[in-house]
Order: C-alpha cells, then structure tokens, then sequence
C-alpha cells in the first residue's frame, strides 16, 4: 500500500511541476538510487534487528495461516464423519466409512492361520473369507468386494511365548502399513510377518493393514500436479491409511511402518530391558503432531516412517498430502507440507515447483516421471531434493540455532542429528539418526529398525517361538546373499 502511494503521489508531481524541477527532481532519484545500496551496507545494528524480527514476523504469520487453515479442515472432516452413519455392506459384511472420496472397508480382522501362508479376512463371526496368499492376484481381494480395507491384522499365535514377553504398550500406540494388493503382500510377506511378531507378541500394540489402491492408473485432472494420469504405485495409500487411522481413532499415535521396515529382533528383545522404546521416542517428540526420524543416506527425511497424534490439524495435515499426490514419489509434496508448517513459503514451492517440472512428464502415458527429464538435473524429484535438503540445512542451522542448539551436522554420507529438533511451531519434531543417540530407530546396527538397503542376510530369520514356522517357499526381497555391513 506505501509503494501504491508513493507512486500516485510522484504521478501527480509530474504533472503539475515545470520541465526544469521534473529534470531536478529526476538527477536527484538517481542519486538516491545509487546510494541507497551503500548507505544499506552500513546499517546500524538496531536496524538490522528490526529487519529480522519483521522477516521472523512475516514468517510467523505464514505458519500460523497454514496451522488455522489444516486445523479448519481436520476439523470439517470430524464433523461430517460424525453425521454420517457408517454402510454395511450386504454382500461381505463390511462397514464402510468415506475416505478422501474413496469408500473403505473398515471394522475388521485378517487373520493369520497356522502356516503363515494363509489369512483369514473377519467381518463377524459368520463372515469368514480365507485366502491363500501365494495364489492371491493382483485384483482378488477388489473381485471379492473386500479391497480396499482398512483391518486389523492378527495372528493365532498366542502373545509372550519364548523369551518373548509383550505388554510395554498400550491403545495409546498403534502402528500401520499399507500395500496395493495381494500378490505385493505376499511379496513382502517376510516383512510383514517379522512387524506383526514384535507388534503383537513384544510391544503388545494393535497392528493395521490397508491393502488397496483405488486410485491406481485412472485419469487426473489437477491444478496441482502436472500428470494426466494417476501414478500406477500405490504410495498414495500411506496418507489415506493415516488418514483413517486418525479419523476412526485407532489410537492417540499412530506410527506408520513401510512394507520393507524390518524389526531387528536380538536389539528389540534387548531393548525390553528398558521396556517402552517406542513410548520413549515419542515422548522425544513432545507435543509434534508429526514426528520423523532422520534416515540412514543423505537426505533430511523420507516418509519409510511417519508418526502422527490424534488431532484436527493432523487431519488437516493429511488430506493435504493425498490432495498433493503426484507422480512416482510422495517425499517432495512432504517436504513442502513441513517447511509450510514452518511458515517457509518460498521454499515449499520451490521444492514442489522443481519436483511438479512438465519436463518430466511422459509424453505417451502423462505420467510424471522420476528419471526421464529433459533438463540437466535442474528439475524433477533430484532437484527436488537437493533443494528441500539446502532449506533445511538453512532452517535448522541459521534460522532456529535458540531451538536446535547445534543443528545438523552435514557429513560425506549424511545429515547427522544428534538430537530432537522442531520447526518453528513445534509442529513436526525430526528425531536423532546419530549411532550414539537412544533415539536412533534406523541407522547402525543398534538401531531397532531397518530399511531394506541395511538388513543384514543374517538378520532376515524369523524365529519359530515368536513369529511360527515360516513358508518354505517365502520370498526374500533383494539379492539373497547379500550381507550389508553399515
């Protein structure tokens, strides 16, 4: 509004003032011009402050706009779900509640039988459909009017056999994993198998499947994304699994796990003897709504693990993720949502703006892709990342030192944190990947947790006492003899 005056104001002096003082006044702005930069130079530190407490005020600003706008969603969202009744279906029984536009099967059990090769989908006592895992095709579990679904996954097994003793946990933590469909489930079966052990039978916690992917290959039109198609992963269905997970209540946190995140059981089993690991990395996270840990490779943060609280803004939060779902990769539409909480605007856009390229758009199938970009690396999903990685570096170093005490400490192979940090707000905590720290989930091999990249051939056996016998016919997934050392 001042530079709309100043410009009316200079409007009307050259109309009513004579060509000598307009030819004065003009030689004078000049000057002005010239040694505006230089007087800039030598600013007095009162003025320097003040220009960064109204940046710092300007940021605030943007990150309380966005935490209104996400909690005025999540909230929107309550309120419908509490007026509409959930529909049975006639056909298998199910309770389907609305899920970002998608009609979701929820209310149910699948059930491992004896053998682990077999589940067992419960909708009530008298609605049972078992199915063999190893003949289960892509769109068996659509065709049987079941997928997609939201259930609990369960096991025969009786819980604290062994050495074994569950109980740390209670409703107040549940855990999750997605997969598209029945033939990718058996293909992570090992997986899926070693999660629902220490779930169940060590943490003594409640564990969700969501298998599904209703959106898988259908045609997109959106002012957001660049593609014309849908993207034929099914990583979309994380932020829809948190979504419902949150929105049915399941628990006051809920840690999403991805299919390939294996539980290293001997460091597990010896964390028992300072029970409630989990509970303590959470506790870490204080009053976050989102919590991450910071992962094994040179990169701020992926989204293999996302922990989240029971909140409207959360909510919020993940309707705006599944709306930003584009092409092969859901971390950049994930930084941008963090550095947004942060109340960093430009680099929110800039990072979705390299990543959303049409550059990178396949001209036959209007698909964005990952690697197929006509643009020197200055676009797409790796340009995407170096960026969001500098701003974080920039916002945890520079801007919130008060906060972080130290920040991040940039290595050769990662970004090394040594403690808990928050953006401003507090909104998303970035949890600890350095081997020393008793918050470190991924890195090492102290760490509880591994990223199929790190898993050990040695550690890739489930014992019998805990988690039953095993198929013999159950795939690894990466080479068979590999033997990764970090």
């Amino acid at each position: 509004p001042y530079q709309k005056q100043q410009t009316k104001m200079a409007s009307f002096f050259f109309l009513v003032v004579s060509k000598t003082t307009r030819r004065a006044f003009v030689l004078a702005a000049v000057a002005v011009c010239v040694m505006t930069p230089l007087v800039a130079r030598r600013r007095k530190p009162e003025e320097v402050v003040t220009l960064t407490a109204q940046r710092a005020l300007s940021l605030d600003l943007d990150r309380l706009r966005f935490d209104e706008a996400m909690a005025k969603r999540g909230r929107a969202t309550v309120i419908s779900h509490e007026q509409a009744p959930l529909v049975r279906s006639a056909a298998t029984g199910l309770r389907q509640v609305d899920a970002l536009g998608t009609r979701v099967s929820v209310g149910c059990a699948v059930v491992v039988r004896e053998g682990n090769a077999t589940i067992e989908v419960r909708s009530g006592r008298e609605r049972r459909s078992s199915f063999d895992l190893r003949a289960l095709g892509k769109t068996d579990l659509e065709d049987a009017g079941l997928a997609p679904f939201l259930c609990r996954l369960r096991t025969t097994l009786r819980r604290g056999t062994g050495t074994y003793t569950g109980g740390t946990h209670t409703t107040d933590v549940a855990f999750a994993t997605s997969v598209s469909d029945g033939s990718y489930l058996w293909k992570y079966w090992r997986w899926m198998l070693n999660k629902l052990c220490v779930s169940t039978n060590v943490l003594g916690a409640p564990y969700y499947l969501f298998v599904g992917a209703p959106v898988r290959g259908l045609m997109r039109r959106s002012e957001r994304c660049p593609a014309t198609r849908e993207e034929n992963l099914a990583h979309t269905t994380k932020a829809m699994t948190l979504f419902l997970a949150v929105k049915l209540r399941l628990a006051r946190r809920v840690i999403f796990l991805d299919a390939d995140i294996w539980y290293s059981l001997p460091q597990v089993v010896l964390s028992q003897q300072q029970p409630g690991w989990w509970i303590h990395w959470l506790k870490a996270a204080e009053d976050a709504k989102v919590a991450l840990p910071a992962p094994c490779y040179k990169q701020f943060f992926g989204a293999s693990v996302v922990a989240v609280d029971q909140s409207d803004w959360t909510l919020g939060f993940l309707q705006e993720w599944y709306d930003l779902r584009c092409g092969p990769k859901d971390q950049p539409s994930l930084w941008h949502l963090v550095f947004r909480s942060a109340g960093r605007e430009d680099a929110a856009k800039d990072v979705l703006d390299k990543y959303h390229d049409t550059r990178c758009l396949n001209a036959t199938t209007g698909e964005l892709t990952k690697n197929d970009c006509t643009c020197d690396n200055n676009c797409g999903y790796y340009a995407s990342w170096k960026a969001a990685n500098d701003a974080f570096l920039d916002l945890w170093n520079n801007e919130e030192p008060s906060r972080t005490r130290g920040g991040v400490v940039e290595t050769s192979e990662i970004f090394q944190v040594n403690e808990a940090l928050f953006t401003p707000g507090g909104s998303v905590a970035y949890l600890p990947n350095a081997r020393t720290s008793d918050l470190n989930l991924l890195c090492g091999p102290k760490a509880p947790l591994r990223h199929v990249k790190w898993l050990r051939k040695s550690e890739r056996d489930l014992p019998a006492d805990l988690c039953g016998r095993v198929p013999d016919d159950l795939p690894f997934k990466g080479p068979r003899d590999a033997d990764f050392s970090s």
